[in-house]
């Protein structure tokens, strides 16, 4: 048989390095079916009758193959798998709850909680937490103490919130600088640099959503609520938790699924400044461009009217004598100064007609102010922003 490692934890909080097979952890959880079955089995079950089974014995036996069918079985083993990359899930039978959370993959019975590869920091550190959560919460009467079951899940959870939670402070301050500073210094590289860090901003959530989406099933679910109070249903000899009384298992899940819904709401609203940020970065490189674009025809402009001077000098300086007035022209500087003068401002003029044709086709895209990036991108400073 495969023995697993494991962290195995006793009422008292104390834990130790173990080794565990799936066949012991199967027969570990049928302890409670057995000790129903033997407190719930008539000595006159098995007395024929003259209509064949007694039916006494038929009602109790369905009532006992409804129970197993919601009691602990091998296809429940595999979610503890370290290698198992499921969707996080909270499964709860009539005698053990199984936990596939942020790398947690256990197995919580009544008295004993297995947390399965040991070798991993992520465990280790979440077994200190619970460790010391079950500590706490033993300490006192222990007739008022709390469940052993509600302890190891309050555990459980506040290492999956803390787990999101600082992932999200070590995500949020560099964010928030590269939005900052893309309004003075939009390169390249800070751009790849922002769509990484939303990348993992939204694998973050994603998780986040799963996790809430799994508790969320556990509390539309009363029957499996119920199912949770283990210490409850084995002090009671295996009778049902009252289906009525779950108040402090739901406000135990109800907590932690509102501060791992803040959390996600928080990146989300963060998401989504960073997509406005990239939208309005988007809207200002396509400014820029028909700037860049109106300068091209401004320069193709002038070029045109060089290529046109250019043109006619070559037509009539070649093919047409110019008028007896104009062949012999004074050689001195005034006349050169009136005719340099003359083609400057006949060159104006005709840029100033071209360009009052430009604007009335609408294809001039001058601005009076310019789009000034930084007023649209900078966070605003408010009590409303992420922490």
């Amino acid at each position: 048989r495969t023995k697993l490692n494991c962290f195995e934890f006793n009422p008292s909080g104390e834990f130790k390095l173990s080794e565990i097979s799936r066949a012991d952890i199967l027969y570990q959880s049928r302890k409670v079916a057995r000790h129903v079955e033997e407190s719930t089995m008539p000595a006159e079950a098995g007395v024929s009758s003259l209509f064949g089974k007694n039916r006494k014995f038929s009602n109790r036996g369905r009532s006992f193959r409804k129970y197993l069918g919601n009691s602990l079985m091998p296809r429940d083993i595999r979610l503890i798998d370290g290698d198992f990359d499921g969707k996080p899930v909270i499964r709860v039978r009539h005698n053990a709850i199984v936990i596939s959370l942020e790398n947690i993959h256990g197995i919580l019975f009544y008295d004993r909680l297995y947390l399965f590869n040991p070798g991993n920091s992520v465990v280790s550190r979440a077994a200190k937490i619970v460790s010391t959560r079950i500590v706490a919460g033993a300490e006192g009467d222990q007739d008022h103490s709390e469940p052993f079951e509600f302890l190891v899940m309050e555990g459980i959870f506040i290492h999956v919130c803390t787990v999101l939670e600082m992932e999200y402070i070590a995500l949020h301050p560099g964010i928030r600088k590269l939005l900052a500073e893309l309004p003075f210094k939009l390169t390249t590289e800070m751009m790849e640099m922002l769509r990484l860090s939303k990348q993992k901003l939204k694998r973050l959530i994603s998780r986040a959503i799963q996790i809430q989406d799994a508790i969320i099933r556990i509390l539309g679910d009363d029957e499996d609520m119920n199912s949770m109070y283990l210490t409850d249903i084995h002090r009671s000899n295996g009778m049902d938790h009252n289906p009525w009384d779950h108040a402090y298992i739901e406000t135990i899940f109800e907590s932690n699924l509102q501060l791992i819904g803040e959390l996600t709401e928080q990146g989300q609203m963060l998401v989504q400044t960073i997509t406005d940020s990239e939208n309005l970065i988007g809207i200002h490189l396509r400014t820029m461009q028909n700037e860049l674009l109106f300068v091209n025809l401004n320069l193709s402009m002038v070029m045109t009217l060089f290529q046109f001077g250019m043109l006619w000098t070559a037509l009539f300086g070649m093919n047409v004598l110019p008028p007896k007035a104009f062949r012999q022209l004074p050689k001195s500087l005034g006349t050169f100064l009136a005719v340099v003068i003359s083609i400057v401002v006949a060159f104006v003029l005709l840029s100033y007609l071209f360009q009052s044709l430009l604007k009335s086709r609408g294809l001039s895209c001058l601005r009076q102010s310019r789009f000034h990036l930084h007023q649209v991108l900078l966070p605003k400073r408010s009590s409303k922003n992420c922490r």
